[in-house]
């Protein structure tokens, strides 16, 4: 029983919510590129306001931390744990394909028999996660989108590919039971997900927290 904010700046949106007992009160979601570090901390300010809850009732911060966008996991993360610390209050680290898998189960009508969230990591490459009803297919990770990539998906029933990765996919051969859903993320997506962590107490080490980012980050030097 807690409230709980959460923070989704993994992707291109900025898109925060407030959570008590994994229910969303309050929330604001932009979804226009790169405005995560102009916007997160006008957005916190906001939906307490609308709210009527205060800081100091806050029992932790969730983060849907990665894979996604290097610099939106870094403004997260960084928002996130200046909270932790300032209220000491515990983070509590979501991944970012778990709550695209949530938040695609309670906005698609249809129930696919596998579900694949995708994100684009360039390239012909993806961060992408695999699951049925009851077993993980294929585990959280970096993977490049081949021939081989979507064989692993052939065999099975009603296959749902979503996120922004997923027009890679397209493509290649396509199968019979391939399915596509238009999908933007949303803090909303963690909010169950960020209740039971709390519950369990599965909190982060605030010095040493990175978000996830399965893939080595690159900089591009300039001449």
């Amino acid at each position: 029983m807690a409230l709980i904010l959460n923070i989704e700046t993994s992707m291109q949106v900025c898109s925060i919510a407030l959570a008590q007992d994994g229910c969303v009160i309050a929330e604001r979601t932009n979804t226009e590129a790169n405005r995560s570090m102009e916007l997160i901390n006008p957005f916190i300010e906001e939906i307490f306001q609308s709210s009527g809850k205060s800081f100091k009732e806050l029992d932790a911060v969730a983060i849907s931390g990665g894979p996604g966008s290097y610099t939106g996991l870094r403004v997260g993360a960084s928002c996130a744990k200046g909270l932790c610390y300032a209220l000491e209050i515990p983070l509590i680290h979501v991944s970012g394909l778990d709550g695209m898998i949530q938040g695609i189960r309670q906005r698609y009508a249809k129930t696919a028999k596998c579900i694949v969230p995708l994100i684009d990591a360039r390239r012909e490459e993806v961060f992408a996660k695999a699951v049925s009803m009851q077993d993980t297919i294929l585990e959280a990770a970096h993977y490049t989108v081949n021939e081989e990539f979507v064989r692993k998906f052939v065999a099975l029933d009603d296959v749902l590919f979503f996120g922004t990765g997923s027009a890679k996919t397209l493509l290649l051969e396509k199968f019979p039971n391939q399915i596509f859903a238009d999908f933007i993320p949303n803090a909303s997506d963690i909010a169950i997900l960020s209740e039971q962590k709390f519950g369990e107490q599965q909190y982060e080490d605030l010095a040493y927290y990175e978000p996830q980012y399965l893939k080595e980050v690159y900089f591009t030097k300039n001449n």
